[in-house]
């Protein structure tokens, strides 16, 4: 999403553009201690330059932005890319924010599954232990409950990535693995999204469905797929909209 954005930024901008990036990892800073050192870097970072426009991508880089903006940019306006719309309603943004988001139908993967492969009567769910991961388990677990019925839906949320590789690798033939998202297991290791999923994709004796265009060519099963460059190209056109 941040490099099609950024691609189609440079390229729609008749004038240079002065691109400062700085990634960040909320997903695990539980210490707000450890939140209060990453705003003091940014200020030093930024210190004495003019900025004309802040892009949080993704809705935990989009809440530190307004925990700290006014210590930070008070006045900047600010497009936030990429988040779900649930998680940064229109009543927590400013008179100078504007969003592009996306809104995840998280029932439409099962059926996606279950249309494909109508003999499927298990289907493991992929995501992991951190606070961001959390959140979307409690919100998969109420999407994924009127399908309950219809098929056994095991939880990987819990589980070491050894324990989820295990489990991968012994899946009933009549079965599916559905990849949402890994940056941390149930013990706090981190990992590598997309080298976790080529890992899993190696011992699966299960298809394994993604979330996201990101993830195709890496061994999933195609479906309503999270369209990350297409949001990145709207969000640079929104930009000129400023």
């Amino acid at each position: 999403m941040a490099a099609s954005f950024r691609a189609e930024l440079i390229k729609k901008s008749p004038e240079p553009i002065d691109l400062y990036e700085v990634s960040l990892d909320t997903a695990r800073v539980q210490d707000p201690h450890d939140e209060g050192l990453f705003v003091e870097y940014l200020r030093a970072v930024f210190s004495g330059r003019k900025l004309d426009l802040i892009v949080p991508v993704g809705a935990p880089a989009a809440f530190l932005m307004q925990r700290n903006r006014q210590m930070m940019f008070p006045t900047t306006p600010m497009l936030i890319v990429g988040a779900d719309v649930r998680r940064i309603p229109s009543t927590t943004r400013m008179a100078n924010d504007a969003a592009v988001l996306l809104g995840l139908d998280l029932p439409a993967y099962l059926k996606n599954i279950l249309l494909l492969r109508p003999e499927t009567t298990d289907i493991a769910v992929v995501v992991g232990h951190s606070p961001v991961e959390r959140y979307w388990t409690s919100e998969l677990r109420r999407d994924f409950q009127p399908f309950a019925d219809r098929v056994n839906i095991t939880w990987f949320n819990d589980l070491t990535f050894g324990e989820m590789l295990e489990r991968a690798a012994t899946m009933p033939r009549q079965s599916a693995i559905f990849w949402f998202l890994l940056s941390e297991d149930a013990a706090g290791v981190p990992y590598s999204e997309d080298r976790a999923l080529d890992t899993m994709r190696e011992v699966a004796t299960a298809p394994i469905f993604g979330i996201g265009d990101y993830q195709l060519g890496r061994g999933i099963v195609g479906g309503p797929l999270m369209q990350t460059s297409v949001l990145g190209r709207e969000a640079a056109e929104r930009v000129f909209a400023f």
